[in-house]
C-alpha cells in the first residue's frame, strides 16, 4: 500500500480523499460521509442527513433550506432558499434560488432557472433557459431550451418545442 500526502498544515475537519483531520487530537481518522461539513472539491460530501446533500465541486455551496440533492460541479450552486430540488450533472439548475420541487438531470439542465417551480428536465441542456416558468417537462437534449416564462408544457424528444419562449400548454 502507497503512501499518503496528507496537507502539511491541516485544519480542524478539514477532508482529504476518505480521512477528515481531528485537531483535538492531531490526528487523521477515517471520515464518515454523513459527518462532513463542507464541499471542497469532487471527493468530498456534505450532508446532514435530513436536509440536503451536495456533491462535487461548487454543489449546493450556498444552500441554506432543505431537503436538495445535488451531484455534479455547480449542480444546485446558488441555491438559497428552494427546497426538495434535485440536480444531477454540472450546471444543472446552477442558478436556482427560490424555485422549489425542480428536477434537474442532465448537464445544463434547467441551468438558468431562479423561481420556477415544478419542473422536470431530463438531458442536456433542457429547459436551460427557463427562469421563471413552473409545471414544465422536457426530455430530451435541448427540449423546450428556450423556454423562460412558459408554464405547463411538454416536450419529449431531441429539440423538440426549443424555440417556445414564453407560450403555455404546448404538447
Amino acid at each position: 500500500m502507497g503512501s499518503m500526502n496528507f496537507p502539511a498544515t491541516p485544519t480542524n475537519g478539514q477532508v482529504f480523499d476518505k480521512w477528515i483531520y481531528n485537531g483535538t487530537t492531531g490526528s487523521w481518522d477515517l471520515a464518515d460521509v454523513a459527518l462532513v461539513g463542507v464541499i471542497n472539491d469532487l471527493t468530498d460530501g456534505t450532508s446532514d442527513a435530513t436536509s440536503y446533500v451536495g456533491l462535487g465541486c461548487g454543489a449546493l455551496a450556498n444552500n441554506t433550506d432543505v431537503n436538495n440533492t445535488a451531484v455534479g460541479i455547480n449542480a444546485l450552486t446558488t441555491n438559497t432558499s428552494g427546497n426538495n430540488n434535485t440536480a444531477v450533472g454540472k450546471d444543472a439548475l446552477t442558478a436556482n434560488s427560490t424555485g422549489v420541487c425542480n428536477t434537474a438531470t442532465g448537464s445544463g439542465a434547467l441551468s438558468s432557472n431562479t423561481n420556477g417551480s415544478c419542473n422536470t428536465a431530463v438531458g442536456k441542456d433542457a429547459l436551460a433557459s427557463n427562469i421563471s416558468g413552473c409545471y414544465n417537462t422536457a426530455v430530451g437534449a435541448q427540449a423546450l431550451l428556450c423556454n423562460e416564462t412558459g408554464t405547463e408544457n411538454v416536450a419529449a424528444g431531441v429539440g423538440t418545442l426549443c424555440t417556445n419562449t414564453s407560450g403555455s400548454f404546448n404538447i
